[in-house]
């Protein structure tokens, strides 16, 4: 599991949660608001922790680690560090591991493919995301108006709808964005990039997106079905249109 899915974060907690309470258990001591009951725990269990080959403890969560490196690179779901840069694109990434999987979107491999719709994808994460178009699940929801996303990096830029956060900013004309893909987007308006070119006609893309909704013409997959007739359709904005005739 992605170390970067907050999906991951959660279930590391949930398997350390009895971990934890064992070691909270020890103490019998009262803690301010502003104290770190994990940092407490440590001189009372740390002879407890060495005993058991785990010498390593994240004071963050309690997680233990049997030597120091793996704390270290679990301590970068806390803080966030991804020293692991693509040569080829800069996105970075926490551990080597996601960075090589990430180097098959550049190499063209797609090894993952979707039982459904037969798309393939060059990892397994992008995979289990697009199956979610088929099943409908929407596991991300937003406690403002309990608007729902597949994804979660979709939750955390619909929050910015209600904030008013725009903290992307083109350095061509100036203009804000609240997500880097709307301004990457934006800014090929400057360029005139198309970088995704369709594999079965001469047209490209300015994102990715839309070579994907566009593939769809030579495949004929229709992702999205109506719930009160059925009908399918390929683009989510045809399926909204065709709902009003079931609401007029």
């Amino acid at each position: 599991m992605d170390p970067q899915n907050p999906a991951y974060v959660e279930h590391a907690s949930m398997n350390n949660a009895e971990q934890n309470l064992n070691l909270f258990s020890l103490l019998d001591k009262t803690f301010t608001s502003k104290e770190n009951p994990v940092s407490h725990i440590i001189p009372h269990t740390r002879k407890k922790l060495l005993t058991k080959g785990m010498s390593h403890l994240c004071i963050q969560c309690g997680k233990t680690f049997s030597d120091k490196s793996g704390l270290k690179r679990h301590m970068r779901i806390h803080t966030g560090e991804k020293p692991y840069r693509c040569s080829l694109c800069e996105k970075a990434f926490s551990t080597s591991g996601d960075l090589n999987r990430h180097k098959n979107v550049h190499a063209g491999d797609k090894p993952y493919q979707c039982s459904q719709c037969d798309m393939t994808f060059a990892l397994n994460f992008n995979l289990l995301t697009h199956m979610r178009i088929h099943s409908g699940e929407r596991p991300y929801q937003c406690e403002h108006c309990k608007k729902a996303f597949s994804q979660y990096s979709g939750l955390q830029i619909h929050k910015r709808s209600h904030t008013g956060e725009k903290p992307y900013q083109c350095t061509e004309c100036n203009k804000d964005f609240s997500n880097r893909p709307n301004l990457v987007k934006h800014y090929r308006t400057h360029t005139g990039e198309k970088p995704y070119p369709c594999k079965h006609c001469p047209k490209t893309f300015s994102i990715y997106s839309g070579l994907q909704s566009h593939m769809r013409v030579h495949t004929g997959e229709k992702p999205y079905q109506c719930t009160e007739c059925n009908e399918a359709f390929s683009h989510r904005n045809s399926l909204v249109h065709h709902y009003k005739i079931h609401t007029e």
